[in-house]
């Protein structure tokens, strides 16, 4: 997700991830950075672990992998899967608080995403994905995710890329979990295909279910 006001380098970004784990790097020196974009514009351009305060406020600090060299860098990485080696079958309160190794596989947290969101402004979304040597992506210009009341609605803007447009079918959805079954089809789409999603009937994507019945993914998100 990244920013639009700054464009790709100086919008926040959150990012499902493929690739291998890296370095953690944590900044001293610039206390109050709001997200990755901030930290990259500080001239820390490694991609690792980073510490980010909400609205600048050191009471609300949070821990994020930042990529800072996709299509400009500057990405909060939400989501990665590389290895199949972490478990994504959960409930509505292991995805509500995040689990996973930052520098691994993770989810980053419904709660930290409405969080960035509500406190940063607009958000893009992209996502990258690798099946074997082949690399793919999906980018939108806008990503909105509601807070808990509205059980986390996904919104997305126009899309752009070469993975295809298969997000779009799951535009205005709730979130879905083993435990909170929102969907809209009979049975319940995260115990059918073992994993939390914006399932609606069922899902055209699915980047938590099942490990090797999709491909290598990582999405970022920054604000704009």
């Amino acid at each position: 997700v990244q920013t639009q006001d700054h464009g790709q380098v100086r919008g926040s970004k959150e990012l499902i991830a493929e690739n291998s784990s890296l370095p953690r790097y944590t900044s001293e020196y610039h206390a109050l950075e709001e997200d990755c974009a901030q930290h990259l514009i500080n001239g820390d351009n490694l991609s690792g672990v980073y510490t980010i305060s909400l609205n600048g406020d050191l009471s609300q600090r949070v821990q994020v992998y930042c990529d800072m060299t996709t299509d400009g860098g500057g990405w909060i990485v939400f989501q990665r899967r590389q290895n199949g080696l972490t478990d994504f079958f959960r409930k509505w309160a292991d995805y509500r608080i995040g689990f996973g190794n930052l520098e691994d596989e993770f989810w980053l947290g419904n709660k930290s995403l409405t969080l960035f969101i509500t406190s940063q402004g607009r958000y893009e979304l992209r996502i990258d994905m690798r099946d074997g040597q082949e690399t793919t992506f999906a980018y939108y210009d806008k990503f909105f995710i509601g807070d808990a009341r509205n059980l986390y609605k996904l919104r997305i803007g126009e899309y752009n890329g070469t993975a295809g447009d298969s997000l779009s079918y799951h535009q205005g959805r709730p979130f879905s979990t083993k435990d909170r079954d929102n969907d809209v089809a009979v049975t319940n789409c995260a115990m059918s295909y073992k994993g939390a999603w914006w399932y609606k009937n069922c899902h055209r994507t699915n980047l938590n279910g099942k490990y090797g019945e999709s491909r290598h993914s990582q999405v970022r998100a920054g604000s704009i």
